[in-house]
């Protein structure tokens, strides 16, 4: 089953069937996937696996829930065969992650596989700045953005295939594993950090992606706070802030919240806040926030909010809340007394890419894609690994006062878009 996870990652990463000749078009990824959903069931019949094992996996299955439900109480039939179909990809690689990384050295081994394909979609987003092709003929894209002098600037943005043909998706893929690479050089691997780091970070710059690189500053905070329990990390991202505003991308230059995309964002927030007023439980279906409004939420928990309604939401909130509250409880509240000084260091990596993954998600509506899930997927592997040996550590789901929290997060969240929308509209 591990080797089956890696093989989807690969083949979900490269994308193969998008480019390479013979292949283009073949179903590999659904047919690995469809292998890998028949696997687990086989091992969870015979109880050597337990799918719905942790609180995770409970709210995975009620999100998808709130997806089917959210077209059933409109009567999108249709709409029910798509998002199963679209949702399908997003299942399988949470549940293989979930399940399939069982100990610190499998662990280890997908951290570094992860590096090794974002490294090499980093060489041909490169390779397709420096030549104008990527491998299968992909181009960037060349956009027209305005600087804060007035000036019309013509902005060239690197890319892949599939999934991550927006160059934001694509700078997703390369801000995930930064932290990664800091803790893989902490460690003493030298040469696949400088090597996978030296491709990265140009291609990061050459994504033009503001979300991307602030996520990015995020994440690279936010591991050196958690791996040495200091504000140093929020020293060092504010000065490389100020170097990117002055020297770094031209769209990072022409931040405004003056300019018309920040108020088109916002007034996509307020349509999204009215179509759950008007749909509060089940939102107005999922895929459907474009037939309501012309621009997307950009945000995906407004878009969660508006699709899904607040059953949706809850569940979302939900798998996000529960691997942020074992970080909480067990490295902030009581200092990680367990934890060794070695496990702390990836512990603060993978939590510092899952938060660079939500930061970039309020700016980007990529709710329904497999990124984020990926991230929410291995922070929970990683703690159940991490908590084997001290059962006081391991996550207690049966405590009431967890579905208060989510719920209490839930309607935080409405609020702040309320207050949001109110003040700015």
């Amino acid at each position: 089953m591990y080797f089956l996870m890696c093989l989807y990652y690969i083949l979900y990463f490269i994308r193969p069937t998008e480019w390479v000749p013979g292949i283009i078009g073949m179903p590999i990824l659904l047919i690995v996937g469809c292998f890998s959903v028949f696997l687990l069931f086989s091992l969870a019949i015979r109880n050597q696996i337990n799918i719905l094992g942790n609180p995770s996996d409970k709210m995975m299955l009620g999100f998808f829930s709130a997806i089917i439900a959210s077209n059933l109480f409109h009567g999108y039939l249709s709409g029910i065969k798509y998002s199963m179909s679209s949702f399908f990809p997003i299942i399988v690689g949470y549940t293989l992650v979930i399940h399939s990384i069982t100990d610190k050295k499998k662990l280890w081994s997908f951290v570094v596989l992860l590096i090794c394909l974002s490294s090499i979609l980093a060489s041909e987003g490169l390779l397709q700045h420096t030549t104008g092709f990527a491998h299968g003929g992909l181009p960037p894209i060349v956009e027209k953005t305005t600087s804060l002098d007035g000036d019309m600037l013509a902005v060239e943005r690197i890319r892949w295939y599939g999934v991550f043909n927006d160059p934001n998706d694509y700078g997703m893929v390369l801000i995930l594993v930064v932290p990664l690479i800091f803790e893989l050089m902490f460690r003493g691997n030298y040469l696949i950090a400088f090597v996978s780091i030296s491709l990265i970070l140009p291609a990061i710059f050459y994504t033009n992606s503001r979300g991307t690189i602030l996520a990015g500053l995020v994440s690279v905070c936010t591991y050196f706070v958690l791996r040495y329990k200091s504000y140093k990390g929020l020293a060092i991202g504010g000065v490389i802030a100020l170097l990117l505003f002055a020297f770094g991308p031209s769209r990072i230059s022409s931040i405004s919240g003056k300019e018309a995309s920040a108020y088109g964002r916002i007034s996509a927030w307020y349509e999204a806040y009215q179509m759950f007023k008007e749909n509060p439980f089940f939102g107005v279906g999922h895929n459907m926030f474009t037939d309501h409004h012309w621009l997307t939420a950009h945000n995906s928990y407004v878009l969660v909010m508006a699709e899904l309604g607040v059953v949706g939401l809850f569940f979302f909130t939900g798998l996000i809340y529960h691997p942020l509250y074992w970080l909480w409880q067990h490295v902030f509240v009581r200092q990680a007394h367990s934890i060794s000084k070695t496990d702390l260091g990836l512990i603060s990596a993978i939590y510092a890419s899952l938060g660079g993954i939500l930061f970039s998600m309020f700016f980007l509506s990529r709710s329904y894609m497999l990124l984020p899930f990926l991230m929410f997927a291995l922070a929970t592997a990683s703690t159940r690994i991490f908590s084997e040996k001290n059962e006081s550590m391991m996550f207690d789901e049966s405590n009431a006062k967890h579905f208060r929290n989510i719920a209490i997060l839930t309607f935080v969240q409405i609020l702040f878009i309320n207050i949001v929308v109110k003040v700015f509209i």
